[in-house]
């Protein structure tokens, strides 16, 4: 009998909203043709309609006699009612193509941590799970050292070109292999880089009212707020719940998600003097009044820069947000009878003019975070394999992303691009929506073109943002997102950090609102160390060093 698994389904949630590429019914994308990545596959062409398509880079179908695999998957198309993929179009004609049947296992959200421990403890486990990574108990060599998943090194070099192409290239060739070097499944991967799609945002009808300028220094945003603060904007600006506003420390070269790496060393924000800096600067601007009162009461979804009640009313003017936001946010308004309401985004700042910051809002590599894999039990992996390897190909990333043919074009330069039926659905469907009901969802392990959520009703505002996002960024300091801890690792890494997080947290939030004199912050340091976070910064640099090595 196989040990019971302890799985936490808000990481996986968490993991969904900001990895996985989408959230609630705004996508979590990126731009159109502002900024692209350098490893970008080929143009596609459209479909010659043939059974047997070149691109592919295998023959169709791929088996003549209907082959019929079981796949446990997170089903992330449940937010839009789907409750099997083989009800969408797009899944019917992959089956079409490839003459092979899927018999999903979609566990509901709320039973997800149930349904795995029960499929990984059974004596039957599925062909395949179609997971995030982080998942799989004790890691992906775990994983494999347990006959959960198999190492497809073999499969992959004599049956998967398409997908051996995308992990050959030099940005993926090391996040595709574990510390092993063993190949764990087949990796969901975006076909170009994305930009930074979150960041600040400023009310410029405001702006243009008092004649303020945009701001570029942290010096600069403070005579902004104090601008919006004077002119009677009841919350100037807000920050999360945790006090850790990520493009506010990246003016500091800090994370908000606590660690990042200099010249390959491991560093931990919260103890490093730059942090003392930033929570100094936000006690202040607290103490001036531009940042909400109340910001640690508010988290998620909840936090005013979501809730239209300040976002659309002059209560707020500047907040950190998704691109589409500012879209939204803009037609909400008009349609509501303001016709000046104006949302522009605002370089992140710096502390200098000219400087160059070393932290991003969002992960700049090509990984997505979910899984495809091959189970030890399953009777015939090559034919599996195969399957996956098309949706990594030209005519298989188009079906994922885009569907079969029955939402989208393609314009003059050949790409896809979405029709009436995801711009002005009949069914009442909002954009991304429509596309995740036509096509497949972003969490599908598949050559992904985050692109098509860049619809041609976006305002120029809303496409402007990644180029001002994106300057003075060169993301050197962020961390590879495929390092795999080992199981004693992950257990000990989850036991240090649950105190330290819990600590961090209620301590900012203190010094921010001057609960606790700053005075203090050695004293605070030193509980961090004491908390044994020296060991945790052990266990990720061991990771990262294993991850050069590879």
């Amino acid at each position: 009998m196989k040990r019971i698994l302890a799985l936490s389904l808000a990481l996986l949630l968490c993991m969904v909203l900001f990895l996985g590429g989408c959230s609630n019914d705004t996508p979590t994308d990126e731009p159109a043709e502002p900024t692209k990545g350098t490893n970008q596959t080929a143009a596609p062409t459209a479909p010659s309609g043939s059974d047997d398509e070149p691109g592919s880079l295998i023959k169709l179908p791929i088996v003549d006699t209907t082959a019929t695999f079981q796949i446990w998957a997170y089903n992330q198309a449940a937010n839009y009612g789907v409750m099997d993929f083989n009800d969408l179009e797009a899944w019917q004609e992959l089956e079409r193509r490839t003459n092979v049947h899927i018999d999903w296992i979609l566990p509901p959200a709320a039973d997800l941590t149930t349904s795995l421990n029960l499929t990984l403890n059974s004596d039957q486990l599925p062909d395949s799970f179609m997971l995030y990574y982080s998942m799989l108990p004790g890691g992906l060599d775990k994983a494999i050292e347990d006959n959960y998943i198999t190492d497809i090194t073999d499969l992959v070099n004599e049956y998967c070109p398409n997908y051996l192409a995308q992990i050959s290239m030099e940005d993926l060739a090391k996040g595709s292999r574990t510390d092993s070097g063993a190949l764990p499944g087949f990796f969901g991967i975006k076909r170009t880089v994305q930009p930074n799609w979150l960041g600040p945002i400023a009310r410029k009808d405001i702006m243009d009212k008092l004649g303020l300028n945009t701001p570029y220094t942290l010096d600069d945003y403070h005579d902004l707020l104090v601008a919006f603060r004077d002119y009677g904007v009841e919350c100037p600006t807000t920050i999360t719940n945790t006090g850790l506003e990520g493009y506010l420390m990246a003016a500091f070269d800090l994370p908000s998600g606590y660690w990042y790496q200099v010249n390959n060393v491991v560093h931990f924000a919260p103890i490093e003097d730059s942090f003392l800096e930033y929570v100094t600067l936000m006690r202040d601007w607290y103490n001036e009044g531009l940042i909400d009162r109340d910001f640690y009461t508010l988290s998620g979804y909840d936090a005013k820069n979501f809730n239209t009640a300040y976002t659309l009313t002059g209560k707020i003017a500047l907040f950190n947000t998704t691109y589409q936001n500012i879209h939204a946010y803009m037609v909400q308004a008009a349609e509501g009878g303001d016709a000046e309401y104006e949302l522009v985004a605002v370089p992140f700042p710096v502390k200098n003019l000219g400087d160059k910051r070393h932290i991003g809002s969002t992960s700049q590599e090509r990984w997505q975070s979910n899984i495809g894999t091959i189970s030890p039990t399953c009777g015939d992996p090559v034919t599996l394999a195969k399957w996956y390897d098309y949706l990594f190909s030209d005519e298989g990333w188009i079906l994922s992303s885009y569907g079969t043919g029955t939402a989208f074009t393609y314009d003059e330069t050949g790409h896809p691009r979405g029709n009436e039926l995801i711009y002005n659905n009949p069914d009442g469907l909002t954009p991304y929506q429509a596309m995740n009901i036509y096509s497949m969802t972003p969490d599908i392990p598949t050559l992904y073109d985050w692109e098509r959520e860049l619809l041609v009703t976006l305002n120029d505002n809303a496409l402007a943002a990644f180029d001002i996002w994106m300057q003075n960024d060169d993301n050197a300091y962020a961390m590879p997102s495929m390092i795999f801890p080992t199981v004693e690792e992950s257990s000990r890494f989850a036991a240090i950090m649950g105190d330290v997080q819990t600590y961090i947290t209620e301590m900012v939030v203190k010094f921010i609102t001057g609960i606790e004199p700053l005075s203090k912050f050695e004293e605070f340091r030193q509980n961090i160390y004491n908390l044994d976070v020296e060991e945790a910064i052990a266990i990720k640099q061991a990771g990262l060093d294993r991850y050069n090595a590879r």
